[in-house]
């Protein structure tokens, strides 16, 4: 005699509505715009710069501590780094949590995951727009 367990019924699959699909779209959309913003442009301006000039300025990264020593030096080293990665880690952020939405979604409903998805996303803006003033 075989036994199974006492979970819930398998559901096929739905398909997905034209909503679902635009929303895929927007969220697509999304990413390869702050993908643009926060990585590919940065190094295609320094690219086209190096193409021009045939000189490299260099990492500002690098220089940043200079000769300083201690913790003066890891202080300047890491503001120029905040400032190099800030684009970047604003739009990995809410990038990574889309999948946790996906699981919120399926266990309580696609509203409530929106209301997330949307909390993230004003969230990240806010600090874009913070951080913005401060670089």
């Amino acid at each position: 005699m075989m036994h199974t367990s006492a979970s819930a019924p398998v559901r096929p699959p739905q398909r997905l509505s034209a909503a679902d699909w635009v929303g895929l779209g927007v969220l697509a959309l999304l990413l390869v715009v702050g993908l643009s913003w926060s990585k590919w442009l940065p190094y295609w301006d320094k690219t086209l710069a190096l193409s021009q000039t045939s000189l490299w300025e260099g990492s500002p990264l690098f220089d940043a501590a200079g000769d300083s020593v201690w913790l003066s030096g890891a202080w300047e080293f890491t503001l120029v780094y905040f400032t190099a990665v800030w684009k970047a880690l604003l739009i990995a952020l809410p990038a990574l949590s889309i999948p946790s939405m996906v699981m919120v979604g399926k266990a309580m409903g696609w509203k409530t995951a929106a209301a997330m998805g949307a909390t993230v996303a004003v969230a990240a803006v806010l600090a874009g727009g913070a951080l913005a003033l401060l670089s």
